[in-house]
C-alpha cells in the first residue's frame, strides 16, 4: 500500500513539474542545409529557401523548449524568422539592388548554436555608353605634343565607366568623372598631324585631324579657352569656398594636378567629423562640390566656423569657413 501511494505521488509530482517547468532537452541537434541562395544573388534579388533543423531528446516526459532564430539586415527578409523544434523550410526572400551590397543571416537556437549564410548581391550593371549618351567630342595639340581629348555625356549617369579613344589607331581609354567629363591627355607626340577618333563607341563622330607644332602654337578647338574646367593645374591646392560666410550652402573649389584619390570633410570646432563631401578618384582640373551645411546624417548643422580639409595622397590641407543663419 505504502509503494503504491508512493509512486502516485511521484507520478503527480513529475507531471506537475514537466507542465510548469519543462525539463529542457538533454540532447538536441542544429543544422542548416539545403542552401538555394546563389552567390551572387541577381540585382533583381529573389526568394530562395534554407532547410533548419533543429531536435531534441532527453529523458522521458521532456518537453523541447528549444527554438531557432533569425536576425539579418533590412533587405533580406527570412519566413519563418523564428520557430521551435522540427524540420522547417525558410523562404529568404532578397530584395532588388542598383548597388553591389554584402550581408549575412545568422541562424541561431536557444543554445546560442549559430549558423552564418553571407549573402552577395550584385549590383544593376549600367547599360553601355551609346552615341546619345554623349553630347560633345573634341581634340586638340598644346605645345610640347601633348595631345587632348575630351567627352561630354549628356548626364552623370555613368560615372566611373570608360570611353575608348585612338590616337593614330593606338588604343586608349577615358573614365568618365563624376562630372559627366572625360579627358584624355597625352604627351610625346612629334610636330605633325594627328588623328583623334571616338573609337567605342564607334561612329558617333567624324575622326578629328590635328596638328603638332614645334613652338608654342595650339590646334584645336579654341572653344577649350576659358573653359577652366578642362585646363591641368601645375598644382594641387585647396581654394576659398564662396560665399562665405553662407547660408544655406557654399562651394567648395579646388585644384588637381594628376588624376588621382580626393577626400574632401568638413569638421566642426572640435575636431568632430560633420560631412563627407568627397572620398573617390577625381580627374585633373578645377573641381568643385557644394555643402549644403547638413551632416552625413541629412540633418542641418548649427550656426557657426567649420573645417573643410581636402587630402590628396601625402597632400593636405586645411580651411575655414562660417555658417550663419
Amino acid at each position: 500500500m505504502k509503494t503504491f501511494i508512493l509512486t502516485i505521488f511521484l507520478v503527480m509530482f513529475c507531471f506537475s513539474t514537466a507542465s510548469a517547468q519543462p525539463f529542457p532537452c538533454t540532447n538536441f541537434s542544429f543544422s542548416v542545409d539545403g542552401v538555394t541562395i546563389p552567390n551572387p544573388v541577381p540585382y533583381t534579388g529573389g526568394t530562395y529557401s534554407l532547410a533548419v533543423h533543429l531536435h531534441g531528446s532527453g529523458a522521458q516526459g521532456c518537453i523541447c523548449i528549444a527554438f531557432w532564430n533569425i536576425t539579418s539586415p533590412s533587405w533580406i527578409t527570412c519566413d519563418p524568422s523564428s520557430s521551435g523544434c522540427g524540420d522547417v523550410t525558410v523562404n529568404v526572400t532578397i530584395l532588388p539592388s542598383n548597388t553591389v551590397r554584402t550581408g549575412s543571416i545568422l541562424v541561431r537556437n536557444g543554445h546560442q548554436v549559430g549558423v552564418t549564410i553571407t549573402i552577395n548581391q550584385a549590383g544593376n550593371p549600367a547599360p553601355p555608353i551609346t552615341c546619345q549618351n554623349i553630347s560633345l567630342f573634341q581634340a586638340r595639340c598644346q605645345p610640347g605634343g601633348l595631345i587632348q581629348a575630351r567627352v561630354t555625356m549628356t548626364d552623370t549617369s555613368h560615372t566611373g565607366d570608360e570611353v575608348g579613344i585612338n590616337i593614330d589607331e593606338n588604343a586608349y581609354t577615358v573614365m568618365i568623372g563624376s562630372n559627366g567629363k572625360g579627358l584624355l591627355s597625352q604627351t610625346g607626340f612629334n610636330p605633325g598631324a594627328h588623328i583623334v577618333e571616338l573609337a567605342d563607341p564607334s561612329g558617333c563622330f567624324p575622326p578629328i585631324t590635328v596638328t603638332c607644332s614645334t613652338g608654342l602654337a595650339k590646334d584645336g578647338d579654341d572653344s577649350w579657352d576659358g573653359d577652366e574646367s578642362w585646363e591641368i593645374p601645375s598644382a594641387t591646392v585647396l581654394l576659398e569656398n564662396y560665399p562665405d560666410p553662407f547660408n544655406p550652402s557654399t562651394t567648395i573649389r579646388y585644384a588637381l594636378s594628376e588624376d588621382t584619390h580626393v577626400t574632401l570633410k568638413v569638421y566642426n570646432m572640435l575636431g568632430q567629423l560633420v560631412a563627407t563631401l568627397a572620398d573617390e578618384l577625381q580627374f585633373a582640373g578645377y573641381q568643385q562640390t557644394v555643402w549644403d551645411g547638413s551632416n552625413d546624417f541629412g540633418q542641418k548643422v548649427a550656426s557657426g566656423v567649420y573645417i573643410y580639409r581636402i587630402t590628396v595622397g601625402s597632400f593636405s590641407e586645411t580651411k575655414r569657413m562660417l555658417l550663419l543663419k
